[in-house]
């Protein structure tokens, strides 16, 4: 059952949310939502209840989440009698009642199940504040400048949307700019609760350098296509470079980019045919042929969620024919055609195919499963500073991190540094499991010895006076 959770006999601390500076009348459509932290598991469990009303009787509906779970839209009866709340969901027998708190706008209540209370708080909004827990997430005041800036890429007509921060006092500062991962990223890099840039540039910030992260093309604030190629999203870096140098509290001779994952590709992309950029630091940076990459990326992923040696094999084997079907037909219309008859013999249906077109046969990926990063890398001269989580199973640290050392190693470069992070994953977390599952549940947003390692690095190369 997939609420086995709610039956065990466990000591629970109900996590409690700052109040509000005045009451709050009772608008109960909507999101409301809690966390659950258990102890001796280390668990973080969180319910999300969405509750409306029904279009033919104006009846009160609703529907339950558990996103830690992967579980969606159960079914509730939703019953409210003056400030009490009363939620039951039939198909695990349980039960939530809580009695409204105007001054801090939540329900304090328990959710029950099989005899057993569970004290809830929940408190309605959509934010991911609400119900992740994130000790790492830097508070205001600051104590430095920030400041919101737009910055123009005219040959793409888009307009980036970010952040950039500065020490106090004046001065022409060295500067990082802070280069994302895959997917439609923000500009914290935002994943599941977790900030690491935001955490990240709070860090350099505080130890002397100007710090400049934007949102992706197409995300949030910024203007544009979000499906692009990695080539095109270096051209965005590249105009960041140029904003960065115009600006008179940025030293034009210390400016360097950060690139986390595929953003380990795209640094590299913007830096290799210039002479302005300063240095690189690659996060979890892929240096090896992608194609192969992704290959491996899967099985290494499935592994980790232990999957059977079946499973992992059967997934490897058509993941390998599509990538094929990419790779050798030069254009994406007769690609589909391909992967589509394909995917009908193997009796897929038409929600999964539209699925893998969607994700595999688009621009981004034609570009990405056909690149070598080495290539690229064989022109880096700019110092470089390359770390790797060790149980990463998305850029597999041994290997990537050995490929940049050997590339950098026959291009002659003389200032390079290497390092595996023992126990860390591919967001530089402390794991456990070590799976990709596990990123939500790690508290952890962005180990010490990450943050630690590229500060020194950093301060030693770029901010002090040799």
């Amino acid at each position: 059952m997939h609420f086995s959770f709610l039956r065990k006999h466990l000591v629970l601390v109900l996590l409690f949310f700052c109040a509000a500076a005045h009451s709050k009348e009772l608008e109960l459509e909507g999101t409301w939502q809690g966390r659950m932290m258990v102890i001796f598991f280390n668990e973080d469990l969180r319910l999300v209840f969405h509750i409306g009303h029904d279009s033919a009787d104006h009846a009160w509906v609703g529907s339950m989440d558990v996103p830690d779970q992967g579980i969606k839209k159960m079914d509730l009866d939703v019953e409210v009698t003056n400030d009490t709340l009363i939620l039951s969901i039939p198909e695990i027998t349980g039960e939530y009642v809580g009695k409204y708190n105007p001054d801090s706008g939540a329900f304090f209540g328990y959710f029950k199940q099989s005899g057993i209370k569970f004290p809830l708080k929940l408190i309605k909004g959509e934010a991911n504040d609400l119900v992740y827990y994130r000790p790492q997430k830097p508070k205001k005041p600051y104590p430095y400048k920030e400041e919101e800036v737009t910055i123009e890429n005219k040959a793409s007509k888009l307009t980036l949307a970010g952040t950039f921060t500065k020490p106090e006092g004046k001065g022409k500062f060295p500067a990082v700019i802070l280069i994302t991962g895959s997917g439609p990223e923000d500009r914290d890099e935002t994943i599941l609760g977790h900030k690491p840039f935001l955490i990240l540039a709070d860090y350099l910030t505080r130890k002397g350098f100007a710090v400049l992260r934007c949102d992706d093309r197409g995300t949030a604030k910024s203007t544009g296509d979000f499906y692009a190629t990695t080539a095109d999203y270096a051209t965005d870096a590249v105009v960041q470079l140029e904003y960065l140098k115009t600006r008179k509290d940025v030293d034009p001779k210390k400016i360097g980019f950060l690139g986390h994952s595929e953003g380990g590709i795209i640094a590299p992309l913007a830096a290799a045919p210039r002479k302005d950029v300063a240095f690189l630091v690659l996060y979890a940076a892929p240096a090896v042929d992608l194609y192969n990459l992704l290959i491996v990326q899967d099985s290494l992923i499935q592994a980790s969620e232990k999957r059977s040696q079946k499973e992992i094999e059967a997934s490897r084997v058509k993941n390998t024919k599509i990538y094929e079907f990419i790779r050798t037909t030069p254009d994406s219309a007769t690609a589909a055609d391909s992967i589509d008859l394909y995917l009908r013999g193997l009796n897929a249906g038409d929600m999964e195919i539209t699925a893998v077109l969607r994700q595999m046969n688009g621009r981004w990926m034609r570009w990405y499963s056909g690149y070598d990063p080495r290539a690229t890398l064989a022109k880096i001269q700019c110092p470089v500073l390359a770390i790797n989580g060790e149980k990463d199973v998305q850029v597999p640290a041994h290997e990537n991190i050995e490929s940049i050392q050997q590339v950098l190693t026959e291009n002659g470069n003389k200032n390079f540094k290497t390092l595996i992070l023992p126990g860390l994953n591919h967001l530089f977390q402390k794991c456990r499991k070590c799976s990709t599952s596990e990123y939500v549940n790690i508290a952890e947003t962005l180990n010490q010895a990450a943050l630690d390692v590229t500060g020194a690095w950093l301060v030693e190369n770029f901010l002090q006076t040799k």
